[in-house]
């Protein structure tokens, strides 16, 4: 939550009745095609109120716009006034939520299909046995307290390859198989 959100928050807890306008955003075209990301937010948004006692106004909608500048998401801009004139909260959902929403649904959420996984004819991921199986090993190996390095010395001495093939183990690479996969995890 943003300083002017809060702010506006607290100024309207103080007024009455008690409103809540949302506002969600999904960053690229596919995801605002699937609509899976902006209902999870929407769900989300409408879950809070409830429990804050709000009643929702409005959502506002910025489907497939980046979120680095705020002069250009006219849903944002909207939703601002309207939480002026109407004396509301905005409540905002992050994309985080929303790709959580992806994983649990074993949907793929951005252009490469992570280590571990297949995707199926349906856009489902499915499980790769044999890079399961070489997670399950990266997890043993650490859990043994084998640094990245190490880990990846084993790996390219077994012969091991990435999704693409190669053996361009790195550090970096070993770190982010085992985090996506833990946020995976978690999800489900």
């Amino acid at each position: 939550m943003t300083w002017l959100q809060l702010v506006l928050m607290i100024v309207a807890m103080k007024s009455a009745p008690r409103i809540a306008v949302g506002y969600v955003r999904v960053s690229t075209e596919r995801q605002a095609s699937e609509g899976v990301s902006l209902g999870a937010q929407e769900a989300r948004i409408r879950t809070w109120a409830e429990a804050q006692g709000l009643q929702v106004a409005a959502v506002h909608v910025d489907a497939g716009l980046s979120g680095g500048r705020a002069d250009n998401r006219p849903a944002l801009q909207e939703a601002l006034r309207d939480v002026c004139k109407r004396r509301g909260v905005l409540v905002s959902e992050r994309t985080t939520s929303a790709m959580d929403h992806l994983r649990r649904q074993d949907r793929r959420i951005s252009g490469k299909v992570p280590f571990g996984y297949q995707e199926a004819e349906d856009g489902q991921l499915v499980p790769d046995e044999a890079e399961r199986a070489v997670i399950d090993r990266i997890r043993s190996l650490r859990s043994e307290g084998a640094t990245f390095r190490e880990i990846v010395s084993d790996l390219k001495a077994t012969g091991t390859t990435t999704k693409t093939g190669l053996l361009t183990w790195t550090p970096a690479t070993i770190r982010g198989v085992l985090l996506r996969d833990e946020r995976l995890r978690i999800a489900a």
